[in-house]
């Protein structure tokens, strides 16, 4: 169920198609221009979702690469140092 029908009581869930049947004639002359926008939202949308998720795998593997690095490091001075 789509977050913006979740805090509606049930009886008011069941007049969804009573909504769509209103809001046609309203928007039906405008429905190419409306697919185009939600066309393009999307696009957007996915687009910042793919980024995200390469951003966030690239900072979890520069992450572990700088730890292991650093771990590294300090065993290789703590055997120069024994």
């Amino acid at each position: 169920m789509a977050p913006m029908y979740g805090h509606r009581k049930p009886y008011n869930r069941t007049l969804r198609p009573v909504y769509i049947h209103d809001a046609l004639p309203l928007f039906g002359a405008l429905i190419d221009e409306l697919a185009q926008i939600w066309e393009d939202l999307l696009w957007m949308l996915a687009v910042k979702s793919v980024h995200e998720g390469v951003t966030s795998l690239f900072a979890a593997a520069t992450t572990a690469f700088l730890n292991r690095r650093a771990t590294s490091r300090r065993r290789a001075r703590t055997r120069d140092h024994a």
